[in-house]
C-alpha cells in the first residue's frame, strides 16, 4: 500500500509539472531501439534501394522528434548488419543468411545519424544466436551454430553460445572488436549478455572450467570475464566509444519487487559492472507500467531503485513502449526519469513510438546526451572563426573553420545556440537549436523572425559529451539593419581583446571587402599564434582563439588590413 501511494504521488507531481521549461533537460539520453530481428522495425523488404531508403526516413524522423541516439540491431542472432569479417549477412536483408545484399547498411544509418546530430550505439546479442530447434541451419554451414556446434546448446527451443567456453568468449570478443575498429560508432551495447532463463546443459563445461567454485558464481564469473575483456580492448583501440548492456530490468527481488532475477537467475552482475568501471552505462529493461499489481513490477520502484545504482555511470531507463499500457504512460514514465536523476529513457520499439506525440510533446526543445567526464581528461578545444554571413533571402548562416585533419576521436558534433540577449545561455534549453557535423563549417538557420536581432554561438562535443567553451558569433540581426551596420562602418579598426578563461575574444570593423590578417605575439614579439587570416566583407565581427595552452604574460595582438595596422597588448593570468 505504501509503494501504491509513493506511485501516486510521483503520477500527481508529473501531472502537475511535467512540461515547463524547468522540467526540460539541456542534456539527457533520447534513445530509441531499432529493431532488425524478423524486420520488426526493418527492413520490411528485401529491395536494396526501399532499405535505404527507409532507414534514411527512419533516422531523419527520429532527428526531427528530437531524439539524439539510436540503438541499431546490427548482430540479431548470429548475423550481421554490417560487413563482418566473421559471420553471415542476415538473412533479412536478401532473403537469405549470408548473402551480400551491395551495400552496408550500419555505414549508412551512421552517415545519415550523425549527419542530422545523433549518436548510433551498436546494439549487439551476445549469446543468443538462434531462434530455432534445427541444428542444421541455410546458408551453407557459414553460422556459428553450423561451424561450431561444440559451442553451442539448446534452451527452451533457442541456440545460446556456452559463456563457460572460452573459445566463446573469445570468439564474440573478436566479432564485437571487428565492429568497433572499422565502424565509426558512438557506442556499443551488449544485449542477452547472459545465460538463458531456463535450464542450461553445461555440466561438462562446468566440470572443465569450473575450478571448484559455487556453480552460480563461475557463471556469473564467465560473463564477467567477458565484460572485461572487451573493455579493456576497446580502452586500447578507440576509447571513447561507449559500452553499455541492457540487462533484465530486476536485479534481485526485493520487498516491492519480484520477478526473473538478473543477478540470481541468468547471471548479470550488471552493478558490478559499472562499479567495477568496466561499462559506462546501463539500459535495463524495465518493460512495465507505472503502478503495482500482480505480474507487474512496478515501473516507479524499478526506476528508483536503478538510478540509486549507478555507482558514477549512467542508467538509462529501457521503457516497454510495445505493450499497450506502458504505452498510454509515456509521458509520465518521462517525468518520473527525469524526477529519478536517470541519464535518459530509451523505448523498445521504434514502431511503437513513430510519430507519437506523446513522446514528442515531451521534447520541445533538443538536448545532448549527458556528459561522461571519466572517457575525456578536458574539454575540447572551441571552433574557430565563427561568425554570421547574412544571406540574400533574410536567413542567418553562421560559419566556423572546418577542422584541418580531425582524428577518429576529434569532436564530431557542433552545438548552435541563439538568444535574443547579447550574452547566449547555453544552461537554457530554449537555446540550443541545432546539433550539427563539426565538419559542415556552416548552419543556416531558417527559423529566425525577421526583423529580430539575435546572438549566435557555437561549442563542439568531444565524444564523451564534454563541451567546450561558447564561441561567440557576431550578434545577427535582419537583413535591413545589417545593411545599415555596413553602410556605418567608417572605418577598419581592431578593438580591445577580452582574455577569458581560455579563450580570447577579438573584436575588430572591416570597412570595405579586403584581406584581414589577426596574428598573436608573445613578449619576445615571436608569433604564437593566428586568430584570423580571411577576405572579409565589410561589417564588424567578434572572433575568438584558443588560449589555453598560453603561458601567464602579455601578449600583443596585431592586426593587418591593407594599409592598415594596430596592436593591442592583452595579458594571460
Amino acid at each position: 500500500m505504501f509503494s501504491m501511494r509513493r506511485t501516486l504521488l510521483i503520477l500527481f507531481l508529473s501531472a502537475s509539472f511535467g512540461l515547463s521549461q524547468a522540467s526540460v533537460p539541456a542534456r539527457e539520453v533520447r534513445a530509441v531501439w531499432i529493431t532488425t530481428v524478423l524486420g520488426l522495425d526493418w527492413p520490411k523488404s528485401v529491395d536494396p534501394s526501399e532499405q535505404q531508403r527507409s532507414l534514411k526516413a527512419i533516422v531523419r524522423e527520429l532527428a526531427a522528434a528530437r531524439y539524439n541516439t539510436i540503438f541499431f540491431q546490427v548482430r540479431g542472432r548470429g548475423d550481421a548488419m554490417y560487413r563482418s569479417l566473421y559471420e553471415p549477412w542476415s538473412e533479412q536483408l536478401t532473403g537469405t543468411l549470408g548473402k551480400d545484399p551491395g551495400w552496408d547498411p550500419l555505414e549508412v544509418l551512421l552517415d545519415e545519424a550523425h549527419r542530422n546530430g545523433m549518436e548510433v550505439h551498436a546494439w549487439f546479442n551476445t549469446f543468443l544466436v538462434r531462434d530455432s530447434k534445427e541444428r542444421r541451419l541455410p546458408g551453407g554451414g557459414i553460422h556459428v551454430v553450423d561451424r561450431h556446434p561444440e559451442w553451442a546448446a539448446l534452451a527452451n527451443g533457442e541456440w545460446w553460445l556456452d559463456p563457460g567456453i572460452p573459445e566463446v568468449r573469445e570468439y564474440i570478443v573478436r566479432v564485437g572488436l571487428d565492429i568497433v575498429r572499422n565502424y565509426d560508432i558512438d557506442g556499443f551495447q551488449f544485449d542477452f549478455l547472459r545465460y538463458p532463463a531456463d535450464v542450461f546443459p553445461d555440466d561438462a563445461t562446468y566440470r572443465r572450467y569450473g575450478g571448484g567454485a559455487p556453480k552460480a558464481d563461475w557463471r556469473r564469473d564467465n560473463v564477467t570475464r567477458l565484460v572485461a575483456v572487451f573493455h579493456d580492448s576497446v580502452q586500447a583501440i578507440k576509447p571513447f566509444v561507449k559500452l553499455g548492456a541492457t540487462p533484465l530490468g530486476i536485479y534481485k527481488n526485493s520487498e516491492h519487487v519480484r520477478g526473473l532475477q538478473s543477478y540470481e537467475e541468468v547471471y548479470q552482475d550488471s552493478r558490478g559492472w559499472l562499479a567495477g568501471g568496466l561499462l559506462d552505462y546501463l539500459a535495463p529493461q524495465l518493460y512495465w507500467s507505472i503502478g503495482e499489481r500482480p505480474g507487474n513490477p512496478d515501473f516507479a520502484t524499478l526506476a528508483r531503485e536503478w538510478s540509486g545504482h549507478a555507482y558514477g555511470r549512467q542508467i538509462v531507463l529501457g521503457v516497454g513502449a510495445y505493450k499497450p499500457e506502458v504505452a498510454v504512460q509515456l509521458p509520465q514514465i518521462i517525468d518520473l526519469s527525469r524526477a529519478v536523476g536517470a541519464a535518459g529513457h530509451a523505448f523498445f520499439r521504434y514502431s511503437n513510438v513513430s510519430g507519437l506525440d506523446a513522446v514528442t510533446g515531451k521534447y520541445p526543445y533538443l538536448a545532448s546526451a549527458p556528459m561522461m567526464p571519466w572517457k575525456s581528461a578536458r574539454p575540447p578545444a572551441p571552433p574557430a572563426d565563427v561568425r554570421i554571413a547574412r544571406l540574400a533571402d533574410g536567413r542567418m548562416r553562421l560559419e566556423w573553420q572546418r577542422p584541418a585533419a580531425p582524428g577518429p576521436s576529434a569532436p564530431l558534433l557542433a552545438k548552435v545556440y541563439r538568444s535574443e540577449r547579447t550574452v547566449v545561455n547555453a544552461a537554457d534549453p530554449a537555446a540550443l537549436i541545432a546539433v550539427v557535423p563539426v565538419s559542415a563549417g556552416e548552419y543556416t538557420d531558417s527559423t529566425a523572425r525577421p526583423g529580430t536581432a539575435y546572438g549566435y554561438a557555437l561549442s563542439v562535443l568531444d565524444r564523451a559529451e564534454r563541451e567546450s567553451d561558447l564561441m561567440a558569433a557576431h550578434p545577427a540581426a535582419s537583413p535591413e539593419l545589417a545593411s545599415l551596420g555596413r553602410r556605418a562602418a567608417a572605418r577598419t579598426s581592431l578593438g580591445e581583446a577580452v582574455p577569458t578563461q581560455s579563450l580570447l575574444l577579438v573584436p575588430y570593423e572591416v570597412a570595405s571587402r579586403s584581406g584581414v590578417a589577426i596574428t598573436i605575439l608573445d613578449g619576445g614579439r615571436q608569433r604564437v599564434g593566428a586568430v584570423i587570416d580571411d577576405l572579409m566583407e565589410p561589417g564588424r565581427y567578434v572572433v575568438a582563439a584558443n588560449i589555453a595552452a598560453y603561458r601567464k604574460g602579455w601578449y600583443t595582438l596585431v592586426m593587418e588590413s591593407g594599409a592598415y595596422h594596430a596592436e593591442r597588448r592583452f595579458q594571460v593570468e
